[in-house]
Order: structure tokens, then sequence, then C-alpha cells
């Protein structure tokens, strides 16, 4: 009787494991920051309300560049991104702003702080 058990149980490990070596996992697509981002900021002061940013993957990490319109671009500092979120520093008409924020598929969602409060800034990514 134990033989018959024995039998019985090397059967079924080897179907189990025939049947799991055919079974197809889809590979996660990681997800890449890359791109041009169309923001809005509907409670940020005039002028500043819609514009965009651009993700670049540089030599020691992301570079974003604030653009207001076609003629006023301005570098982010200490760009930092890490698990969907990304933060960073820039300096408008010698105002620091502290953008941070989570990406989730191409929407971004966040915070804007400056010296007249926090404001809300969102994010979608543009098609190329």
């Amino acid at each position: 009787m134990n033989r018959k058990n024995s039998f019985g149980s090397a059967v079924l490990i080897t179907v189990f494991l025939l049947m799991s070596s055919f079974s197809t996992t889809v590979p996660v697509k990681k997800f890449k920051p890359e791109g041009t981002w169309k923001y809005s900021a509907p409670a940020a002061p005039e002028g500043y309300t819609i514009g965009f940013f651009i993700i670049e993957k540089g030599e020691s990490g992301y570079e974003v560049t604030f653009m207001l319109d076609e003629y006023s671009k301005v570098k982010a500092n200490e760009v930092n991104y890490k698990r969907r979120n990304l933060e960073f520093v820039l300096y408008l008409e010698n105002e620091l702003v502290r953008i941070t924020g989570t990406f989730e598929d191409d929407k971004f969602t966040g915070k804007a702080s400056y010296s007249e409060g926090v404001i809300d800034i969102t994010a979608v990514r543009e098609e190329t």
C-alpha cells in the first residue's frame, strides 16, 4: 500500500513540475519617467499654472528641465527619483520651489511647496 501512495505522489509531483514549466509569466515592464510631462497647478501664481517638465536620463541620474513657455527653461536641482517617486528643486524668480510626487502609469500627482504655501500639481505624459 505504501508503494501505491509513493508512486501516486511521484506522479503528481512530476505532473505538477511539467505543468509549471510550461506556464508563462508576463514580465513586469519597468517604469521609466523619461519624457515630456504637461503639468497643471491651478492654485499657482499667474504665469505658473501650466507648463511642461522634461525628464531625461543623464550620466549621474535623472535631469529635469522645467518649461513655463518656449522661452523660459529652468534646470532643476537636487533631482531624486526612486521607485516612482520624484523630487526636485527649482529657483523661479529667486523663489525656492520644491516639487515632490509620484508616478502612476502616465500620470504624475504631487505637491509644490514654496514660501507662500503648498499647492497641488498634476501632470500627464505627452505622447511622442
